[in-house]
């Protein structure tokens, strides 16, 4: 299993490295000209964002009431499959019924495509032909996420014998490595749709199973154009917490294409769903909004 993992982190700081694009196109021998290949012909593609959120009300397990969340997004497309980092930066202020919090957590994944793997064609069949796997999948991958947090909490204590205050830090970490398959839907209703299918090594938890189900739809109601994007991750049950399912979507205005700027900067909310959070039973369920901006380019 030790060695099954250390390609999970194998796969995963790929997508680390392609984040750079000058280096990843090195790698992949990429120009501005498509790619040929005996499996697919592609362009190497890279998309940035940065988004701000700000909570309406409160999340579970997190009481403060007032929240700021700074998130680093980098998506990929290869030759060789694709590839999502994200960073978010999470500051929660003191107040009264919680201490400072702060929190940075990194996911990377990369996924592998097993065509590309082995040069075997996906045929671009028409979506509306259901005859064959071909009309349901783009591609399939061998998927690898790492999943990393570190948790800070600053409280300030009162010493009655020195009669001042003193900040007590206390600090925690925690990394998870998944490893399974996924999937590249044909949708005619999804711009994507992707799925993916893990076995999770957790650090502080038992192992257990993990669906993620990705997802963006783009609209438009009147001469307005929308997106909405999102993920579900549903978690199995082990031994030490219960089976867990998170959905959360977007729901983004794209406010730059009033200034002729589209797709650069989105306005909107983000809604999370979250029953059994941490696969915990003993909260309630997490219906938290927020209020979002997003810069692309």
């Amino acid at each position: 299993m030790s060695i099954t993992f250390k390609a999970a982190n194998t796969l995963a700081a790929i997508c680390l490295l392609s984040a750079m694009p000058s280096m990843a196109d090195r790698l992949n021998n990429a120009d501005s000209s498509p790619i040929n290949t005996a499996a697919k012909q592609v362009n190497n593609k890279h998309f940035y964002s940065i988004s701000y959120l700000k909570n309406i009300n409160e999340f579970q397990l997190l009481t403060n009431e007032d929240i700021d969340v700074v998130t680093l997004e980098y998506s990929g497309k290869y030759i060789w499959g694709d590839s999502f980092v994200f960073l978010d930066r999470l500051v929660a202020a003191a107040d009264v019924y919680s201490p400072k919090k702060q929190k940075n957590y990194l996911e990377a994944s990369a996924r592998l495509s097993i065509p590309f793997l082995f040069g075997q064609p996906i045929s671009n069949q028409s979506i509306s032909s259901k005859s064959t796997i071909e009309g349901y999948v783009k591609d399939y991958f061998i998927a690898g996420t790492i999943e990393y947090s570190y948790l800070n909490v600053k409280s300030t204590v009162f010493n009655a014998n020195t009669n001042k205050q003193s900040s007590n830090d206390f600090s925690t970490t925690n990394t998870n490595s998944l490893l399974g398959l996924g999937i590249a839907w044909q949708s005619d209703f999804f711009s994507y749709l992707n799925t993916n299918l893990y076995y999770a090594n957790n650090e502080k938890q038992a192992n257990d199973y993990q669906l993620t189900v990705s997802f963006v739809k783009l609209f438009t109601i009147g001469e307005l154009s929308f997106k909405t994007n999102g993920f579900i991750d549903w978690s199995s049950a082990a031994s030490d917490h219960k089976t867990s399912f998170h959905f959360s979507p977007q729901v983004l205005l794209d406010f730059g294409e009033i200034f002729n700027q589209p797709k650069r900067f989105f306005v909107g909310i983000e809604y999370s769903y979250w029953r059994n959070k941490y696969g915990l039973t003993n909260i309630d369920d997490e219906h938290t909004v927020s209020a979002m901006v997003k810069l692309s380019f």
